[in-house]
């Protein structure tokens, strides 16, 4: 709890566990953060792209699920920056754990003929599931460090899977790829 949490606003007072991003209810009176509100919107709007481009295209189902949880993370991030309320933080929060479960699965199951098969998706579901329940009936762990310690992890998890997705391109193929994320990474 923040500080502001005593303060009733225009969504009530401030329950998230999270408040540091920016002041509250600077620009209009019915958005907590504002800036952060509005940058959201570019994420969404991103994944209306990503989705009419995997249509043209005609991608694996996989991909769309990767775009769908892109979108489902920007409205939950969205409605967390607006309102500061902790349901909103977990509509955030939760959503970032099983979009990022589906970037896994994407990075391990790159080829046609399936790796881990039903037991990599079985796994990230048990994964996402576990730690649902961890992270809202368990206060103890209602932290979010317990959060971006298992989002951290599942990053990691990710930039393996593409890692060696990438070593398995020819040479030529790589280095535009491996030059691109290094001028990202700096």
């Amino acid at each position: 709890m923040t500080a502001d949490s005593a303060v009733s606003h225009f969504w009530g007072a401030v329950t998230s566990t999270l408040d540091w991003c920016e002041s509250n209810y600077d620009v209009v009176y019915f958005i907590a953060e504002f800036w952060n509100t509005l940058t959201n919107l570019i994420a969404i709007f991103t994944c209306f792209y990503g989705l009419y481009a995997c249509y043209k295209l005609g991608v694996e189902p996989r991909i769309y699920a990767a775009y769908l949880g892109l979108f489902v993370v920007g409205i939950g991030s969205w409605c967390f920056h607006a309102t500061l309320r902790y349901t909103m933080q977990l509509l955030d929060e939760l959503p970032m754990i099983y979009a990022t479960c589906v970037y896994v699965y994407c990075a391990l199951e790159d080829r046609k003929k399936p790796k881990y098969g039903f037991k990599l998706i079985a796994g990230l579901l048990v994964y996402a599931a576990v730690f649902t329940y961890m992270y809202t009936a368990v206060p103890l762990l209602r932290n979010p460090i317990f959060h971006q310690v298992n989002y951290g992890i599942l990053v990691f998890l990710c930039v393996i899977g593409m890692g060696a997705q990438v070593r398995r391109l020819a040479p030529a193929d790589r280095a535009p790829i491996v030059r691109h994320f290094w001028i990202t990474l700096s």
